[in-house]
C-alpha cells in the first residue's frame, strides 16, 4: 500500500507532531477533569481536595486482574466509562495513597 501523501507529511512533520502532542495533552486533561467530576473533585475516602501539598491520583484498582498496558488517560472514552462504572479506577489523595485510607486504620 502506498504512503498517504508523503510529501505533505514530510514537509509539515514538525507542525503536525506539535499539533498532535497538544491535542493528546488536551484530551488527557479533559479525561482527568471528567474523572475528577465523577468523584466530585475530592478524595472519596477522606474528602481531601486537590490543594497544595495534596495531590489527587487516578489509578487502576488493585482488584483489577488484567490491568491494561495503557495509562488511564490514554484509554478510549468507552473503556474509561466501563472501568469507572465497574469500580476499577481508584481515585486517591496523596495522604490516603501513602498513609492508608481512613477505613484501613479503623480498629487498629
Amino acid at each position: 500500500m502506498a504512503k498517504y501523501n508523503p510529501k505533505y507529511y514530510g514537509d509539515n512533520r514538525e507542525p503536525l507532531i506539535k499539533k498532535n502532542i497538544n491535542r493528546k495533552k488536551d484530551l488527557r486533561a479533559k479525561k482527568r477533569e471528567f474523572i475528577m467530576k465523577r468523584f466530585e473533585n475530592c478524595c472519596p475516602h477522606c474528602g481531601n481536595m486537590e490543594i497544595h501539598p495534596i495531590k489527587l491520583y487516578v489509578e487502576y484498582a488493585s482488584s483489577l486482574e488484567d490491568v491494561p498496558s495503557k495509562p488511564i488517560m490514554d484509554l478510549s472514552w468507552t473503556q474509561l466509562e466501563l472501568l469507572l462504572n465497574n469500580g476499577f479506577i481508584e481515585f486517591l489523595c496523596s495522604t490516603c495513597k501513602y498513609r492508608g485510607k481512613p477505613a484501613d486504620h479503623i480498629g487498629s
